[in-house]
């Protein structure tokens, strides 16, 4: 639930509720030593402030309040961000000079103590009971071996499987060893267009560890890191240059056999049911996802086959019949499907068996590919990346393989 208010001071952070009914004298009532609510018969006495997000209706007593707040916040005590109903002057000026971000105009009755609560200081917004954020700090969690072991092993991978130059060996090198312990950054490069964006959104991380940081943005930044170290926005000889090219051509190499059988068994079946192949295709595609190559350099097994019971294994909901059923039989005629690429590989190589049957049956007119600008995880499907693995389906010694690349680069050419 997002809850609209007015913006008193920005920022962005997420935290636990510690509401009360009762207005709050910050001089007097909040001791700035201990960050605790010392006003006798306060709804809060013996409460702490620090680090909750505090709700309160509205503030009281003096102004010296306001300089009370900047004193906790100095001390490390301040709340990480206060709800009013009605933010007067002693409590807003706190905030402005405290920067601790701060939102009026709340309906406060839908707030209660331990909610989970993120506040927009920007956009005047609190959403509540979100989750708590993933991350790294429990002992031998997903988060935890990530940011540790393979995040950092992506890293040094990526200087061992590229021609880099020395400035970009060494920039890989320094991100892989200042991870897990060492603290979040925005991104930086003269050229880059995202620069303001990553600002903005690593503000409330910054100076947090790998491992204290939520576990979406720490990742998130690594993947960016990469390509500040790599230099892909900047002038010179890696400009564009993806950091995990050649782990894509080598996914690539690897589709052909097992494409060469889907393609073969789609053409021996091509007098069958129409929406019986294309439910098996759908199929096919979704198995596909789980030949990603973001568990790399992790060294787990690929599934063994997406024939039969493997190929539904993992599926907790299956709608395929339903969309095979409306693909076939559309109600006013089916102009275009779209594909959200995910991976390059396998997974887009049945997209684009998939695609190519859609055409060849005329069961739509269009099919748009939506990939990735630019690449983030390491198996990220790129335009370059379609356009490659078409091409290189196009000059495959299997015919069946050929034809089908050769049919897909007369559809690009449409």
């Amino acid at each position: 639930m997002k809850l609209q208010g007015r913006k008193i001071y920005p920022g962005r952070v997420e935290g636990e509720a510690l509401v009360s009914a009762q207005g709050i004298s910050f001089y007097g009532g909040v001791d700035p030593e201990s960050g605790q609510v010392v006003e006798r018969g306060h709804d809060l006495e013996g409460r702490s402030i620090a680090g909750k997000v505090l709700v309160f209706p509205t503030g009281k007593g003096s102004t010296v309040g306001s300089y009370t707040l900047y004193r906790l916040k100095a001390a490390g005590l301040a709340p990480l961000a206060i709800v009013n109903a009605s933010c007067e002057t002693i409590t807003a000026v706190g905030c402005i000079i405290g920067e601790i971000p701060c939102v009026d105009q709340i309906d406060l009755s839908r707030l209660a103590s331990g909610q989970r609560l993120r506040v927009d200081g920007e956009s005047g917004t609190v959403e509540i009971n979100l989750p708590a954020p993933l991350r790294g700090l429990e002992r031998g969690s997903f988060a935890e071996r990530t940011l540790t072991t393979r995040l950092p092993g992506i890293a040094r991978k990526t200087i061992q499987n590229g021609d880099w130059p020395p400035d970009v060996r060494d920039q890989l090198a320094a991100l892989a060893d200042e991870m897990p312990h060492g603290t979040l950054r925005p991104v930086q490069g003269e050229h880059a267009p995202d620069i303001a964006q990553w600002e903005r959104w690593m503000q409330p991380f910054l100076g947090q560890t790998w491992l204290e940081a939520p576990f979406f943005p720490a990742e998130m930044n690594f993947y960016r890191r990469v390509l500040e170290a790599t230099r892909y926005y900047e002038p010179g000889a890696t400009h564009g240059v993806d950091p995990f090219q050649s782990e894509k051509r080598a996914g690539m190499r690897g589709v052909l056999a097992q494409l060469q059988q889907a393609a073969a068994d789609l053409a021996a079946d091509a007098a069958g049911d129409c929406r019986e192949a294309l439910e098996r295709l759908l199929h096919t595609a979704i198995w596909g996802n789980q030949a990603d190559l973001s568990v790399w350099p992790a060294g787990g097994e690929a599934p063994a086959s997406h024939e039969g019971e493997q190929r539904l294994a993992h599926l907790l909901i299956d709608q395929t019949a339903e969309a095979a059923a409306y693909i076939t039989h559309p109600p006013d005629g089916l102009a275009r499907v779209d594909f959200i690429l995910d991976n390059v590989g396998l997974e887009l190589a049945y997209d684009l068996l998939l695609t190519d049957f859609l055409l060849a049956h005329d069961l739509a007119q269009t099919v748009r590919f939506h990939a990735k600008p630019n690449p983030t995880y390491v198996s990220d499907a790129t335009i370059p990346d379609v356009r490659l693995l078409v091409d290189h389906l196009a000059g495959a010694e299997a015919p069946e393989v050929r034809a089908l690349g050769l049919r897909l680069t007369a559809a690009l050419a449409e």
